[in-house]
């Protein structure tokens, strides 16, 4: 069973103003305003405080057929450009087809990377970026929106997609993308227990 498949067996003990939402999240990739409005009259109605509304609640048909035209997306390189934790300025971090393992003493860098990482791929547990507060000056705002994601999809790139900082901006290529760290997986745990 895949996540797709749990969210929508889930789903079915949630109230209908939940699975409507859910569905238009797994159709949409976000809600609009007028999704909102829509969903909060759907809420309303189920407690007699409006009129009766058409639902459409998430349901198999809505769901992506993950096997077909599915393209593995792989993450090729990160670029900080400044402003992050303590990384130096313009690196460039690359990644190696398969695992890449992502090591060094305390104050390297590898949460500050994580963190855009994680606020680029929505990840669940996501950490504030910080400013550079170790370089003995005032700490310069995060540039998170200087700082690059290469995707490879499907075999074909690799092609840049400028990290949102907020995770909200999601070029096609990292809209399956997902992070799971420790604090993800915490989440998770919380949620099942």
């Amino acid at each position: 069973m895949n996540v797709l498949q749990e969210i929508l067996e889930w789903s079915q003990g949630r109230p209908m103003w939940q699975r409507d939402a859910l569905r238009r999240l797994v159709l949409n990739g976000e809600l609009s305003d007028e999704d909102i409005g829509s969903l909060t009259e759907i809420c309303k109605s189920a407690h007699g405080l409006a009129e009766q509304q058409e639902t459409d609640p998430l349901a198999k048909e809505h769901m992506p057929d993950r096997a077909a035209g599915a393209v593995p997306v792989s993450l090729v390189s990160i670029f900080h450009h400044r402003g992050v934790n303590a990384l130096a300025e313009d690196q460039t971090l690359n990644f190696s087809p398969g695992l890449t393992v992502v090591y060094g003493d305390n104050g390297a860098g590898k949460t500050g990377y994580i963190r855009i990482l994680k606020s680029a791929c929505r990840a669940r547990g996501q950490e504030l970026i910080l400013g550079n507060v170790v370089s003995g000056t005032s700490p310069l705002a995060p540039v998170v929106a200087k700082s690059n994601l290469d995707v490879e999809c499907g075999g074909f790139g690799p092609s840049p997609a400028a990290s949102g900082g907020s995770g909200r901006d999601t070029p096609s290529g990292r809209r399956g993308t997902g992070l799971l760290g420790a604090r993800c997986g915490a989440h998770r745990l919380r949620a099942a227990s």
